[in-house]
């Protein structure tokens, strides 16, 4: 470059420049790990060959040789790439076509040949991780016996820290995350990889497999679409998605606008690592509260509806509906945190009224007495936001299934109907569901 700081591509190895020119010495590594992709690989030693002849091809040889390419193949190639790495320099790397076995080859690799990992970061939907090592780390330390109660103690932490299930993949981030923090591996020693790789698949698998730890919804093949959840977990703090959403909703009620790569830039640093918010539910959450500017793309604005006083005013008409209707229908009402429909001291009836759908965390707590009816009063605006949180949480999907799920204008609707009965009521309670599917009625008549 020629002025003080740039840009230079270099077209050949790192290994094979022998002196940097003055001035030019590298303060930091930023490179992509390739995924092992056997019939890329051939294609290319295939094509290289038809295009420059034998002698070029002749380095390639070994992709049309090797057939298979599994986790310990990869995490011995890796070792002598990364061992080639100079000392005491940041190294950030991105790591796609993201597989379990992969991130743990990687990961190992580094480990094994002095690599000490910072940061660790990835993005499940998109098969994307990020890796932030420091070069040049050293460690004697014997290699441990059994990983298993170490993993177990990594995957109840990560799940008890975003309270909602999480996948394989996220669960073997959160286990390696923990084991390389605890520092009870060797580093700088490459031929301990392949050991490491197989007391950390080992453990990993003892872990995910015992019924009475883990509980799955879906598949219990790592490289599945399944998700874990703790088979007895604890009541803690809001879900990952409910952090989120309520982190989201109060950045738009503070700003006039905000450009979405701003807000994502902010959540990024409020929730790091392996707490990563995926881009889906961002874009969910944006299109519950806010709408995009059409004189500004790329900028986002609250809805008007969406203040927090329109929203109290909402809440409030609901709760005076709510008890309207109660007395109307015969029942003795009370109201503290919700309102209660009564019947001589028993609860029939039981609402709650939020203007977000984070109330997962809530449920515990709402579902503690026994009632025949409970009911979440919540805006319409929220219900495509709390379909996609269904989705992502099957564990939030099932106890919901236990509630009734009332929207604010349908709320409106059913006390301006006119005459209320109670068999009535109970038919149209559940008459405006989460989201309305399209009917497409079939053709009578061929108009051809």
């Amino acid at each position: 470059p020629l002025g003080r700081s740039g840009i230079t591509l270099y077209p050949g190895r790192y290994n094979s420049i022998t002196n940097f020119p003055e001035g030019l010495v590298p303060k930091a590594i930023v490179s992509a790990v390739p995924y092992p992709n056997q019939a890329f690989w051939t294609l290319s030693a295939v094509w290289s060959g038809w295009l420059w002849g034998k002698q070029a091809v002749t380095p390639l040889r070994v992709a049309l040789d090797r057939q298979r390419y599994d986790s310990h193949w990869l995490a011995s190639a890796l070792t002598s790439a990364f061992g080639a790495l100079p000392s005491v320099l940041p190294f950030f790397a991105l790591v796609p076509e993201l597989a379990p076995s992969f991130l743990q080859a990687i990961i190992l690799a580094g480990q094994a040949v002095g690599l000490k990992m910072q940061n660790l970061a990835i993005a499940p939907a998109r098969n994307l991780a990020q890796v932030q090592w420091e070069t040049g780390f050293r460690s004697r330390m014997p290699m441990p016996v059994n990983l298993t109660h170490f993993c177990r103690d990594a995957i109840q932490a990560d799940l008890e820290k975003r309270n909602e299930p999480a996948s394989y993949l996220h669960l073997t981030a959160a286990v390696l995350a923990h084991l390389l923090d605890l520092e009870i591996f060797p580093s700088g020693s490459p031929g301990v990889a392949s050991e490491m790789l197989n007391k950390v698949q080992g453990a990993m698998k003892d872990a995910t497999e015992d019924r009475n730890f883990l509980l799955t919804y879906g598949s219990r093949d790592p490289d599945s679409q399944g998700l874990w959840w703790l088979k007895e977990p604890s009541a803690g703090e809001p879900s990952l998605a409910d952090r989120i959403e309520l982190t989201i909703q109060e950045i738009l009620r503070s700003e006039v606008a905000i450009a979405k790569l701003e807000l994502e830039k902010i959540l990024y640093s409020q929730f790091p690592g392996l707490l990563t918010p995926s881009l889906v539910l961002i874009e969910a959450c944006l299109a519950s509260y806010a709408e995009e500017q059409q004189d500004q793309p790329g900028f986002w604005k609250l809805k008007s509806q969406e203040t927090s006083e329109a929203r109290q005013k909402d809440l409030n008409n609901a709760r005076i509906r709510v008890n309207t209707l109660g007395k109307l229908l015969g029942f003795d009402v009370r109201e503290d945190e919700s309102v209660k429909w009564m019947k001589s001291n028993n609860v029939d009836s039981c609402f709650f009224f939020f203007d977000s759908c984070a109330f997962g965390s809530r449920l515990d707590f709402m579902e503690s007495d026994e009632i025949d009816s409970r009911v979440i009063v919540f805006p319409g605006s929220r219900a495509e936001l709390l379909i996609h949180k269904m989705q992502r949480n099957p564990n939030l999907d099932e106890r919901l299934k236990r509630w009734h799920l009332l929207k604010l204008r349908y709320l409106r609707q059913l006390a301006e109907r006119g005459p209320m009965t109670l068999p009535i009521w109970k038919t149209l309670l559940d008459g405006d569901p989460l989201l309305w599917e399209k009917v497409e009625q079939m053709p009578i008549l061929n108009l051809k």
